[in-house]
């Protein structure tokens, strides 16, 4: 079968990486380097159609509130202004967002947007016919905490969702594994506490924005977002979908949720003012920087956990509020735990929140593993890398079964222990074991705590996920993948390459994914991000052995008499003779006989002797992909360690020094996946110790939605940060490997209280961990 090479393993993880090739090489030119670096590349932002109109959102001043009155007319009649689209037009389908339309007359969260959409000829002309709409209000309740929205009195936030409750069902909304009371039953000790986390945002990435234009029947639209196939269904009800032309260019950064919820809305929007204008449209949504929040923003974690004075773990109860928590596929404590009693209940209420996106998704259940480590280990006076390797395994068994039932069976290597190896080396880098002591007993010579912080879980993606690629061979011999990809700042077009020229034996230079063209591709990436490399990678491997495989057929092969465009061409002698395609290889993009290389060929002499191109696809769902394995456990980890200094007067937080260290599983890109820890470490140390939205409680508006009063870490907040990468090959994309995107950032957003605990002897369960938190645990505030 294609893709599967004689006497190789049925399942992908199992396949050897090419060897000598650019798979593993570090300084590998990326695909998209020289555009960004240079200032060319074009973003959605950039995009400028001939006679194209502007437009913005009407904005409440109120964070919950219902239009009494709303007057359009100075704005109708500013010179300039082309359209305003309002609520009430019985002639707009608005698309939905949160239970209700887009625009409408009532919303239910700060910067929301209510009652109109200004279409004018430039920016400022839209802000000017803004502030000349007259805009009345009834101001409804504020709530800002979910467990007061779930309070029986609570007045109904949603009577358009539910007049009788501000009850919302989340995901589930509970997860149950195993007998929790008898779990708590054979503990040596039962421990409960609290942990909060405040609302944190997006701040300073690209802020949403779409552009459509209409031609005749057809439409175009530029889409900033990072699931190009949402796109696409948001477009059904305005058009055929073979009809839509989506452009997919640049865009400045996601992290994951700015862009899988709520960013298509502005391409609708778009579409909606062109086809009302008859002009391309542009609107910008300019506030979306700072509207919505991720999937732990204000949540409420209550923990009960039993445990064995071996630090064993023998049962986990959660009751949880707003947090992500009880998917089976990102519950990380029951993925990558041995721990053998699981239950967690979720709920959710309607109150004054925004939507949520999962923007550097996983924080919420990572941070259920991180605070039972945490608290297991303080209980015990033991280092938290014990407590997490003592608990190591999958789905409630431990690393000695998994070994017999699931590595032995499916080929992976017995001796690869990934918790133990990232914990080693990062606890090497790190001088962990000199470093680290019991909470709250060393105090520094200038007076300051001192504080080890860690956090370790399953690294994501594992999976092998749906994707298809497309190849072309051209005329020159250079080599198009063909694919449907959403930029959001990873490596993807160059990984996807580097896989691609040494599965063929194309030279690199030779070979380039043409992505960012909606409906021209195959189905690569739709959604990127960490589960990008690892779901598609699969596919990429499977079509680039196949277009390798025709080839080879093809030079061995007379080319027949035939007719293109009413001319006669001649037929054509095989390249090979006399050969068999598995007589021959290719190798830096030259073929060549086995048995004497000198007899060879480049692939650009035999692409300019054919008069057409040679063309394969390839398309893998996720449940065949797998080898008929039905089912994939996380077997990869990764741990995170901070040092850190604490100032008893002032609370401040000072990092020393930060250590990650991820398993890949098999690294495509060493310098790309270095660069996602980087950034994870950054990003990820930043909301744990700084960003949050503050509101004011009677109005509920966001009083630091801006990026001045938005706090984020700044250079002379961040200090050393290292990073490894272990590869045990237990991932099950192709060669073993797995991604790597969001996790770095959601797993240091954990981290902070860790580091605070051992810092103080006092817990901070409550991020970011501020000052006046720290200062409040000591007694000072």
């Amino acid at each position: 079968m294609y893709g599967l090479k004689e006497g190789e393993p049925l399942y992908p993880w199992l396949w050897p990486a090419p060897e000598g090739g650019m798979i593993g090489k570090r300084r590998v030119p990326r695909v998209d380097g020289y555009e960004k670096a240079s200032g060319s590349a074009v973003y959605t932002r950039d995009i400028y159609r001939p006679g194209m109109l502007y437009a913005k959102f009407l904005r409440s001043p109120h964070a919950h509130a219902k239009i009494k009155r709303l007057d359009t007319s100075k704005a109708e009649a500013l010179q300039g202004v082309r359209a305003v689209l309002r609520y009430d037009d019985p002639g707009i389908q608005w698309p939905k967002l949160s239970g209700q339309a887009l625009v409408s007359d009532t919303n239910h969260w700060y910067e929301g947007m209510v009652g109109a959409v200004v279409v004018g000829e430039s920016e400022a002309i839209v802000d000017r016919a803004l502030r000349l709409i007259e805009l009345e209000m009834e101001e409804l309740p504020v709530i800002l905490d979910v467990e007061e929205a779930l309070k029986p009195d609570a007045p109904i936030m949603r009577p358009d969702v539910d007049p009788k409750s501000n009850h919302r069902p989340r995901f589930g909304p509970y997860f149950k594994y195993g007998d929790i009371e008898k779990g708590f039953a054979e503990a040596d000790k039962v421990i409960e506490w609290k942990a909060i986390t405040e609302h944190d945002v997006w701040a300073g990435v690209e802020a949403h924005v779409g552009v459509a234009e209409c031609r005749g029947d057809y439409l175009d639209v530029w889409h900033h977002g990072q699931n190009w196939l949402t796109m696409m269904t948001g477009l059904r009800p305005y058009s055929p979908l073979n009809k839509i032309h989506l452009y997919l260019p640049y865009n400045g950064a996601f992290f994951g949720g700015s862009s899988l919820i709520a960013s298509h809305h502005t391409a609708e929007v778009a579409v909606i003012a062109a086809r009302r204008t008859g002009c391309p449209v542009k609107v910008l949504d300019d506030e979306s920087h700072f509207v919505g929040g991720d999937e732990d923003a204000r949540s409420r974690y209550y923990f009960k956990v039993g445990f064995k004075l071996d630090g064993r773990i023998t049962a986990v109860q959660l009751r949880c509020y707003e947090a992500w928590v009880t998917e089976t596929t990102t519950n990380k404590i029951y993925k990558g735990t041995s721990i053998p009693n699981i239950y967690i209940t979720c709920d959710s209420a309607a109150y004054t929140k925004p939507f949520d996106q999962c923007f550097k998704h996983g924080c919420s259940t990572v941070r259920v593993t991180t605070q039972v480590w945490e608290h297991v280990a303080g209980e015990l006076g033991m280092d938290p890398s014990k407590i997490a390797q003592i608990n190591d395994g999958v789905e409630g068994h431990d690393m000695a079964y998994v070994n017999e039932h699931v590595k032995k069976p499916q080929g992976f290597d017995t001796a690869r222990d990934s918790c133990k190896e990232v914990n080693e080396l990062g606890k090497k880098i790190m001088e962990w074991d000199k470093k680290w002591h019991l909470p709250g007993t060393k105090i520094l010579p200038n007076g300051k705590y001192h504080g080890m912080g860690y956090v370790s879980t399953v690294e994501w993606a594992h999976t092998v996920g749906t994707g298809g690629m497309g190849i072309r061979v051209n005329a020159d011999g250079s080599v198009d993948l063909l694919a449907t990809q959403c930029d959001g700042g990873w490596a993807g077009q160059t990984a996807y390459s580097q896989i691609a020229a040494d599965e063929m034996g194309v030279s690199f230079e030779d070979i380039r994914l043409r992505p960012f063209e909606g409906r021209d591709g195959f189905v690569t990436e739709p959604g990127g991000g960490s589960q990008g490399l690892s779901g598609s990678s699969l596919t990429t491997v499977r079509a680039s052995r196949k277009m390798k495989q025709l080839i080879l057929e093809k030079v061995t092969q007379p080319t027949p008499l035939r007719r293109t465009l009413g001319n006669l061409m001649p037929s054509r002698p095989a390249f090979f003779p006399n050969k068999k395609p598995e007589e021959l290889d290719m190798k830096d993009s030259v073929i060549f006989e086995k048995a004497h290389p000198e007899n060879k060929k480049t692939l650009a002499q035999i692409a300019g002797a054919l008069t057409y191109y040679l063309f394969v696809w390839d398309y893998t769902m996720a449940h065949t992909g797998r080898g008929g394995v039905e089912h994939e456990y996380g077997m990869v980890r990764q741990a995170h360690f901070v040092e850190i200094e604490v100032d008893p007067d002032t609370g401040g937080i000072e990092i020393l020094k930060q250590v990650s260290v991820n398993d890949g599983g098999k690294v495509i890109n060493p310098d790309a996946f270095n660069g996602q820890q980087y950034g994870g470490a950054y990003m990820g140390l930043s909301r744990s110790t700084k960003e949050t939205l503050y509101f004011d409680p009677k109005t509920g508006l966001a009083l630091n939605d801006n990026l001045i009063g938005y706090p984020v870490n700044v250079m002379n907040d961040v200090a050393s940060i290292d990073c490894a990468i272990v590869e045990t090959g237990l991932g099950y994309a192709p060669y073993g490997s797995c991604g790597v995107g969001e996790d770095g950032g959601a797993c240091n957003h954990t981290i902070m209280p860790t580091a605070v605990y051992n810092a103080i002897g006092k817990y901070v369960d409550s991020e970011p961990v501020t000052p006046d938190k720290i200062l409040k645990a000591l007694g000072k505030a």
